[in-house]
């Protein structure tokens, strides 16, 4: 999707989708969408889906799509309270490839106060034509925060913003692209 109007729409029919569970757009990590001759992705929102079935009171913490072994994968981290569990969902197909539980965070609270939807519109803010590269839940300096990374075309941005508050940590623009 382009523009804040179709980001603002994809995140919407995700959360719609998902509840307070949300995470929006397409995520291309380390991996190139697929080609028009390639089967359809089944969408973060069908994966999202998949892994909190699961797990219904978990939260996302992550998503990327990745490619592992030539296959496309979401890879998926969710968490509650203290504990974080990793899936590895085939992008295809739907299908679980792989689960682990990651860790524990005994030293710190890791419940966000403020959702993932929430932290990619506060440091979208009022861009333009913006395309969503990561969003993920992360411990940065022993502060909870979130991580976006975004492109408009021209330019590339990574902000941090506070998971329990909102405020912005943190922003920086690159003027290449991914």
């Amino acid at each position: 999707m382009k523009g804040k109007k179709g980001l603002m729409l994809g995140l919407m029919a995700a959360a719609m989708l998902l509840g307070s569970n949300f995470v929006g757009e397409k995520v291309y990590a380390n991996a190139t969408p697929p080609q028009q001759n390639q089967q359809q992705l089944i969408g973060e929102a069908a994966a999202i889906k998949t892994v909190l079935a699961q797990n219904p009171d978990w939260q996302v913490k992550k998503i990327e799509l990745d490619r592992e072994r030539g296959r496309l994968v979401y890879e998926i981290e969710i968490l509650n309270k203290n504990q974080e569990k990793e899936y590895k969902i085939d992008a295809e197909t739907g299908a679980i490839l792989k689960y682990e539980n990651e860790r524990e965070f005994l030293e710190f609270d890791s419940t966000p106060s403020i959702t993932l939807q929430k932290a990619v519109e506060i440091a979208v803010g009022d861009k333009k034509d913006v395309v969503l590269r990561k969003a993920e839940l992360e411990h940065d300096f022993g502060k909870l925060c979130y991580e976006v990374r975004f492109t408009d075309g021209t330019q590339k941005y990574s902000v941090k913003v506070n998971a329990k508050t909102g405020e912005i940590i943190s922003s920086r623009v690159h003027s290449d692209k991914w």
